[in-house]
């Protein structure tokens, strides 16, 4: 873990007592630099994370580890984006997690709860699950596991309930826009040292296979006009 991370401005001028500097909050929109990133309304990554970076909250800013993730990722070709992540682990700290090859993202913030009535309010993204045996968490990154104990958490946060809510207070992802990743194969050798760790693959018994038939695509309607369903409210 890096303890301190500052990102200084230069700025030409020697009246610099007449000088007012307004910083833009980078983490919170689409930046454009050599690489334009855009953050997306997703907070989750169910693989790509090849390389993570922590810092020590009180020694950074979200918007420094932003602005250094968004460097780290310029200078590799085969860095499709990041995650950007803020705690309350070991005192607090804030996690870069390059992407390449990013299969799935989860958890939009735009999703609805399973009632179809309103936006979600349950808590997800976090990838936080709790081992009661072994008292430790498992906090999944982008595909990396990180085994956490309780020794990790602040007093306050322990013995509730919404420890999901209670750990993570930030996460993004920024996705580099103009990534070549479905043309790019993954086998160039210019990506050989970013490829993360391919999780197993689960093979499916005959008794799961059987109760699932693979549908016609003449039985499948695409509709982006389609309002969500609504649930029956049945008199019992």
């Amino acid at each position: 873990m890096f303890q301190n991370l500052s990102c200084s401005l230069k700025v030409n001028g020697a009246d610099r007592q007449n000088v007012t500097v307004i910083r833009k909050k980078g983490h919170e929109f689409t930046t454009k630099a050599q690489k334009t990133f855009e953050r997306l309304s997703f907070r989750k990554a169910s693989s790509g994370v090849y390389r993570t970076v922590v810092f020590a909250a009180e020694g950074t800013t979200l918007t420094d580890v932003h602005r250094f993730c968004q460097d780290e990722c310029t200078q590799n070709t085969c860095c499709d984006g990041f995650i950007l992540n803020q705690n309350v682990l070991s005192g607090g700290t804030i996690m870069c997690g390059l992407l390449s090859y990013p299969d799935m993202l989860l958890c939009s913030e735009a999703d609805w709860d399973v009632s179809g009535l309103a936006k979600a309010n349950r808590i997800c993204g976090a990838g936080v699950t709790y081992n009661k045996l072994q008292k430790q968490f498992i906090f999944n990154f982008g595909g990396q596991d990180f085994n956490i104990t309780d020794t990790a958490l602040p007093t306050s946060s322990k013995n509730k309930t919404d420890y999901q809510a209670t750990i993570i207070g930030f996460q993004g992802i920024y996705l580099w826009k103009e990534s070549d990743m479905t043309t790019r194969p993954k086998t160039s050798p210019a990506c050989s040292s970013v490829l993360p760790q391919q999780a197993p693959r689960v093979v499916l018994s005959d008794a799961v296979k059987e109760t699932f038939v693979t549908l016609d695509s003449s039985a499948v309607v695409v509709d982006s006009e389609q309002g969500h369903p609504q649930p029956a409210l049945l008199d019992l």
